[in-house]
């Protein structure tokens, strides 16, 4: 029996909702005994009877929290580490504080944790940056995986295209910048004349004068996908504000395009370079500049930009479906004999 702990839960959307449901799939699909504990705050944690770890083989944490405040059975935990939790910081000045005063206690707890599996390696740079003490017997770096049940190679030709679309999938909050990726959109229409169309969540009220800005119906998964299979490009320009407390640990949206052949357009911060591999499956920025703009290929070049989105679309299906979480999780119950 594993235990699931995850700060998010549905009805709740976002992305440690989807991360802790894809989790859930790849144990149905092993036939592995699970269940979730949902907390919604630390007193959650507090709450819990720490004599029902003994019934668990492994305790997997989708937010480290409940390593923090959970200080037993340590040699059972597997902490997912993605981004923001671990700079330590807060907008709210009193959580800043306590969180500075705890760091070293809430590390030494990660230290002592069966495994700590970071997103990217810019998660556990920062994390090892801030205090924490790498051991590379306990520390991976294992890349976001999502469900490929319908992945497919959609093919588009920008070229015939009567407008270019993009979409930016994200919630509009500051560090995931989508006003930036609005002003990227208005470039584009300038810059190669073609009308543009930017597909965003619902609810984001965003607005342009030059391009046209379209909200999706509801939130649901097929609704988003859709919008996909119909993108040329997909948007993730996120800002590191690091220092705000916030940074974008590997970009989930980047594998939810790639499964259709959607290239993605990103920015050079945080996990970013590593989720999209720059010129092969799409390209790594720095600023929505004109010139930087004009500079990307793919824009020009019709043959490129196929390649482009067939690599993308391969690269996507093969290094990041869920066969690989699979992978991951049935050597790991062999080498501890729970299987």
């Amino acid at each position: 029996m594993i235990l699931i702990t995850t700060s998010d839960y549905l009805p709740k959307l976002g992305g440690l909702t989807t991360f802790t449901r894809n989790l859930e799939e790849v144990f149905n699909e092993m036939k592995i005994s699970y269940e979730i504990f949902h907390w919604n705050s630390p007193q959650d944690i507090l709450n819990f009877d720490s004599t029902r770890l003994d019934k668990y083989e492994l305790v997997i944490n989708v937010h480290v929290m409940f390593c923090w405040l959970m200080p037993h059975a340590q040699e059972k935990m597997i902490n997912f580490v993605h981004g923001s939790e671990v700079l330590m910081t807060s907008p709210n000045l009193v959580k800043k504080i306590f969180k500075q005063i705890q760091k070293k206690k809430y590390f030494s707890l990660m230290e002592k944790s069966f495994l700590n599996v970071f997103i990217s390696r810019a998660t556990r740079d920062k994390t090892s940056a801030k205090g924490f003490t790498l051991d590379h017997s306990r520390d991976v770096i294992f890349h976001n995986c999502v469900p490929m049940n319908g992945a497919q190679f959609e093919k588009q030709t920008q070229a015939c295209s009567r407008e270019l679309i993009f979409t930016c999938i994200a919630r509009n909050v500051p560090h995931k910048n989508l006003a930036g990726s609005v002003d990227f959109c208005e470039k584009v229409q300038e810059l190669f004349g073609k009308p543009v169309r930017l597909v965003v969540p619902k609810g984001n009220n965003l607005f342009s004068s030059k391009i046209s800005v379209e909200e999706l119906r509801d939130e649901e998964n097929e609704t988003r996908n859709e919008a996909y299979r119909k993108a040329h490009y997909n948007l993730l320009l996120s800002h590191d504000h690091s220092k705000k407390g916030f940074y974008e640990g590997f970009g989930l949206t980047v594998l939810e395009a790639g499964q259709f052949g959607v290239p993605s357009i990103v920015f050079k911060t945080g996990g970013l370079p590593e989720a999209v591999h720059h010129g092969q499956t799409g390209y790594v920025i720095s600023s929505t500049d004109r010139e930087e703009i004009k500079s990307i290929p793919a824009f020009t070049d019709e043959a490129l930009y196929q390649l482009l989105r067939f690599q993308c679309y391969a690269h996507t299906v093969q290094d990041h479906s869920l066969s690989e979480y699979k992978l991951f999780f049935s050597r790991l119950l062999e080498t501890r004999g729970a299987a």
